[in-house]
């Protein structure tokens, strides 16, 4: 009845035999192979394993804790899966790939419900896991290319502020510099304060739109013709009129 509820027995080993995963079975507490499909066969290179012991097909398993899993399986009765199993399979020629598997690993019961065996289907995710793993460096690498990009802007903008407030003997002068997010380090704020002949002190604030490179050169030719009129006569509006005149010239500002 059995039989006849799974299908003609040749209907079946031809579904077995086609199905595009590797699919075993196994009997006994030494996971003797009892059944291979041919993906099983050729992906694993080695003629006759039919007969024989996991551990005879394949030596390797035993360094990596494949027999192990076999062996719980088969002691507790509980299937158990495994997700990108990092394997290196040898061939007969004596080369080593390394593969990634997702499989199951379930135990066959007797009438009784004692367990007599395995089954295990397994997929190769290699690729899978591999793309992930080119992703991931790509990503790394562009973010060590933004980190660095990053540095020089953020020296370029650190380079243009003044190094300093100038001491005067009636007046204390401070500043500082702090960006509100970590990716606005760099752009086109900046303040100074000059010292003019006169006896004056000048303080400056001036922002030119948007961040990066083009914002911080921007303001540093900016900065330099508000800086240069100042020191040259401290008239404001002369220096105000000398920036408006560049900021017309220059398509950032």
């Amino acid at each position: 009845m059995a039989l006849e509820e799974a299908g003609d027995a040749a209907e079946v080993h031809r579904v077995f035999e086609e199905m595009p995963i590797v699919m075993y079975a196994m009997a006994g507490p030494d996971h003797r192979i009892v059944a291979a499909n041919a993906v099983a066969r050729a992906i694993s290179g080695r003629p006759g394993q039919v007969g024989r012991t996991v551990a005879e097909v394949f030596p390797g398993a035993l360094t990596q804790q494949i027999l192990e899993v076999y062996d719980r399986v088969y002691r507790t009765g509980v299937a158990q899966p495994a997700l990108e199993w990092r394997l290196q399979v040898e061939r007969e020629d004596g080369r080593r790939e390394e593969k990634y598997w997702d499989f199951v690993v379930s135990p066959r019961f007797d009438e009784s419900g004692a367990v007599i065996g395995l089954t295990q289907y397994s997929v190769e995710v290699t690729g899978r896991v591999r793309e992930r793993e080119a992703e991931r460096q790509r990503a790394e690498l562009a973010e060590r290319r933004y980190a660095r990009a990053r540095d020089v802007v953020v020296a370029l903008q650190l380079e243009l502020l003044p190094g300093g407030m100038p001491v005067l003997p009636r007046a204390r002068a401070a500043a500082g510099y702090l960006p509100a997010e970590a990716d606005t380090a760099a752009g086109g704020d900046w303040f100074d304060a000059l010292a003019l002949s006169d006896g004056r002190l000048a303080l400056i604030l001036g922002d030119v739109a948007g961040h990066g490179v083009a914002a911080s050169a921007t303001m540093g030719q900016l900065r330099a013709v508000v800086q240069d009129r100042l020191l040259d006569g401290g008239d404001i509006a002369a220096a105000l009129a000398a920036a408006d005149r560049l900021a017309g010239r220059l398509p950032a500002a």
